[in-house]
């Protein structure tokens, strides 16, 4: 089953991120300033995951 972006969308903030990294497919990775910056494909969708080190 296609996940949708709205359903996608409905999840925890957790939950998008996990999706992202363990069905998503990893296509690039930047950074902006300090932040790593992930482009994920979600077959439907694209999702960006920013990471702030300085964060954690």
């Amino acid at each position: 089953m296609l996940l949708t972006l709205a359903k996608f969308q409905a999840f925890s903030r957790a939950v998008q991120i996990g999706t992202a990294l363990m069905e998503g497919t990893h296509l690039a990775t930047r950074y902006e300033g300090e932040d790593l910056i992930t482009l994920y494909y979600l077959g439907s969708f694209f999702v960006e995951v920013y990471y702030d080190p300085e964060s954690n």
